[in-house]
C-alpha cells in the first residue's frame, strides 16, 4: 500500500509540474512558478502550525486535527484570494489561486495524517481524483482557453476534488484553532523559527529575485528546481514514514550508502534525460530545452535535495529543536547568498550555478548536524 501511495502521488505531482513545464512559455512558466511559491508557503506554515507538531505530541484524535486543519485552510485560502486580487487583474484567476491553496493545505494535512495512521483508502483515492480532474479540465480547457488559464484552473480544481475526497473534518468551533496554538506555543515557536528560514532561503529570496529578471529569465531559474520533480515524487509520499525512522536507523552504514547513492542515480537520471531533450529537440515551445542548457546543475541540485530533505526531516521529527534551528541558519545564508551572489556577478547562469552548489552544501550540513546530533544528544 505504501508502495502504490507513493506511485498514486508521483503520477498526480508529476502531472501538475510536468503540464507546467510542457506546455508554458518561459514568461508564463516564471508567473505559475510564483502561485507555485506561495503555495509551498502556506504547505510550510501547516506543517509548523499543526502537522509537524501533531507529530511531536501524544496522540491528538482526527476530530481536534481536522477542524483546525479545516479553519487553517480556509483562512489560507482567503488569504491567498486577497493577495492575489492585488498582483493580479482577473477576479476569477485570484478566486482560483486561493481555492488552490486553501484545498492543497487541506490535502496535505488530511494525506499525512490518512498516511500516518495506515489509512490507504484515504490516501490513494484523493491521489488519483485529483490526477483524472487536473487532465480532464486541462484537456477541456485548453480548447478555449491559453495555456497558462489552463493550467492554473486545472491545478486548482483538481486540488479542490482531492481535499474534498480526503478524509472529511469534523468542523467546531474555529475558537479550537485558538485552543491549539495557546496549548501548543512551546512546541509551534521554534518549528515556525525554523520554517521562518526555510522560506526566507526557498520562497521569499525567489520572489525577491523575480525583482531582478525578466519573466523569462525567472521561470527559466525556477524551472531548475521543477527539474528535481523526481526527488519530490520520491520523497512527498514517504514523509510520514521518514519521520517515523530513528535518526540511527538512517545514519547506519548501508542506509547512509543508499540515500547517498540513490541521490547519485536521480541526479545523473535528470541530468541525462535534460542532455536527451536537447538532443532530440523535444518539445521546442516549451521552456524544457532552456532547462537542458542547465543539465549538471540540474543533476546537482537534484542530489543536494534529496540528502537534505532526507536528513532534515529526520532532524526535525526528532532532534533537539536548537539543532534543528542552527541547521536552518546555516541553509538560510547558503540559499539567499549563493543565488543572489550569482546573479550578481554572472547573471542568470551564475544563480543557477550557485543554487545548484548551494543545495548540495546545504544537503552535507544537515547530515553533519545529524550526526552530531546522533551522537551528543545534548547538543
Amino acid at each position: 500500500m505504501l508502495i502504490l501511495s507513493s506511485i498514486s502521488n508521483s503520477l498526480y505531482t508529476v502531472a501538475v509540474q510536468g503540464l507546467a513545464l510542457a506546455t508554458l512559455l518561459p514568461a508564463e512558466f516564471g508567473i505559475f512558478s510564483l502561485v507555485y511559491l506561495f503555495f509551498g508557503l502556506s504547505l510550510s506554515f501547516s506543517h509548523s502550525t499543526l502537522i509537524d507538531v501533531w507529530v511531536r505530541s501524544p496522540k491528538v484524535a482526527w476530530a481536534e486535527y481536522g477542524s483546525v486543519l479545516f479553519w487553517l485552510s480556509t483562512a489560507i485560502s482567503w488569504l491567498g484570494f486577497a493577495v492575489a486580487l492585488t498582483v493580479s487583474s482577473s477576479v476569477i484567476e485570484a478566486a482560483f489561486i486561493g481555492l488552490g491553496l486553501g484545498a492543497g493545505v487541506y490535502r496535505n494535512g488530511a494525506r499525512f495524517y490518512s498516511a500516518r495512521s495506515l489509512k490507504w483508502g484515504r490516501v490513494i483515492a484523493p491521489d488519483i481524483f485529483g490526477l483524472v480532474i487536473l487532465l480532464f479540465s486541462f484537456y477541456i480547457l485548453s480548447m478555449s482557453q491559453n495555456n497558462f488559464t489552463s493550467v492554473l484552473v486545472a491545478w486548482s480544481l483538481s486540488l479542490a476534488i482531492s481535499a474534498a475526497s480526503s478524509k472529511r473534518a469534523i468542523i467546531t468551533n474555529p475558537k479550537g484553532m485558538q485552543a491549539w496554538l495557546s496549548r501548543h506555543k512551546k512546541l509551534i515557536k521554534p518549528l515556525w523559527l525554523d520554517s521562518s528560514l526555510l522560506d526566507i532561503s526557498v520562497i521569499l529570496t525567489p520572489i525577491m529575485m523575480s525583482a531582478f529578471m525578466s519573466a523569462a529569465s525567472f521561470g527559466l531559474y525556477r524551472s531548475i528546481s521543477s527539474a528535481a520533480l523526481p526527488v519530490r515524487l520520491l520523497l512527498s509520499p514517504l514523509r510520514p514514514n521518514i519521520s517515523s525512522l530513528s535518526p540511527d536507523f538512517l545514519l547506519r552504514g548501508k542506509h547512509l550508502t543508499a540515500v547517498v547513492g540513490t541521490g547519485a542515480l536521480v541526479a545523473l537520471g535528470i541530468s541525462l534525460v535534460l542532455v536527451g531533450i536537447s538532443v532530440l529537440g523535444v518539445l521546442p515551445e516549451s521552456i524544457l530545452p532552456k532547462v537542458a542548457d542547465y543539465a549538471i546543475p540540474a543533476g546537482i541540485f537534484a542530489f543536494g535535495t534529496l540528502i537534505s530533505n532526507v536528513y532534515y526531516i529526520s532532524a526535525r521529527s526528532h532532534a533537539n529543536l536548537r539543532s534543528v534551528n542552527l541547521g536552518r541558519v546555516v541553509e538560510t545564508i547558503l540559499m539567499v547568498a549563493g543565488p543572489v551572489i550569482g546573479l550578481i556577478f554572472n547573471g542568470i547562469s551564475g544563480a543557477i550555478w550557485a543554487f545548484a552548489i548551494c543545495a548540495a552544501l546545504t544537503g552535507a550540513s544537515w547530515l553533519y548536524i545529524l550526526l552530531r546530533e546522533n551522537h551528543h544528544p545534548k547538543y
